[in-house]
């Protein structure tokens, strides 16, 4: 039951005893007027050029992650709940750098993530950062 619901992002509450059905009724309708957004989209792009070009994604952590191609992940999550912190983890494979880096060198974007959801108003929400 557990598994059927993590395909919605549910979940599932084993009731033993009649007398904790409100303690579940009342977790669960929490978590649904606690939600802040909903259809988020995450896109991780490899845009490393130049002096840190051949950095990659070589490892995601969880089943959440999608390759989209060599250069871009995507996850996707049906609901976002005020309060609720979500941590993804990615492995990156960072080639040797022969060179000598001087100070104008040394600040290089590699990934960019870009970050679409819907608010409660149904309207389109979105932002991005770098690393």
């Amino acid at each position: 039951m557990t598994k059927l619901c993590e395909v919605k992002d549910g979940a599932f509450y084993y009731i033993k005893e009649l007398s904790t059905l409100d303690e579940a009724f009342c977790n669960a309708l929490g978590g649904i007027i606690s939600v802040v957004a909903n259809e988020v989209i995450i896109k991780l792009n490899n845009v490393a050029k130049n002096i840190v070009q051949g950095v990659k994604i070589k490892k995601v952590y969880g089943k959440m992650w999608e390759k989209i191609s060599d250069t871009e992940y995507k996850i996707k999550i049906l609901q976002l709940m005020s309060g609720i912190t979500k941590d993804f983890v990615f492995e990156l494979e960072i080639p040797n750098i022969n060179t000598e880096v001087g100070d104008l060198d040394r600040d290089h974007t590699i990934m960019e993530a870009i970050f679409t959801a819907k608010n409660l108003s149904n309207q389109n929400k979105d932002g991005e950062c770098t690393l």
